[in-house]
C-alpha cells in the first residue's frame, strides 16, 4: 500500500436550469458514488470522500461523505432542510480526497469525470 493522497478542490457548479435542492442533493450524491466506485477496494474506500456543497450563504450548506459504496452519508444544514423543495442555481463545492494506493492524477481524473456528471 502506498501513502495517503490528498486532493482537494473548490469548484463553483452552475445548473444549466434551476434544480430543487432535492434534486441537487441526489446528484451529489451520485457524484460521490461515482468518485468512490472508482477508489474503492471491495467496495471499501481506503480513506474517505467529502463535499460540502454551500449556497449562497455559509448557514446553507450540504456536507456528504462516503467511505463504503453502500452508504453515503449526507448532513444538511437547519437552512436546507427548511427550504428543500426551493430551486438553486448553483453551489460552491469544497471537494477533498484523501485514498491510499491512488495517485493523485488518477484522483483528479476520477473527481474531473465524476464533475460531468453536472
Amino acid at each position: 500500500m502506498s501513502d495517503a493522497t490528498v486532493f482537494s478542490r473548490s469548484q463553483q457548479l452552475v445548473f444549466e436550469m434551476p434544480v430543487t435542492r432535492i434534486d441537487a442533493e441526489n446528484l451529489l450524491q451520485k457524484m460521490l458514488y461515482a468518485i468512490g466506485e472508482q477508489l474503492s477496494y471491495n467496495k471499501i474506500i481506503l480513506g474517505h470522500i467529502k463535499v460540502l456543497a454551500r449556497v449562497s450563504t455559509e448557514d446553507d450548506y450540504l456536507f456528504l461523505s462516503i467511505t463504503r459504496l453502500d452508504c453515503v452519508d449526507v448532513k444538511p444544514s437547519p437552512n436546507w432542510l427548511r427550504a428543500s423543495t426551493s430551486t438553486i442555481n448553483g453551489m460552491e463545492l469544497d471537494i477533498n480526497v484523501l485514498v491510499f494506493g491512488y495517485s493523485l492524477s488518477t484522483v483528479e481524473k476520477v473527481v474531473n469525470a465524476a464533475l460531468r456528471l453536472f
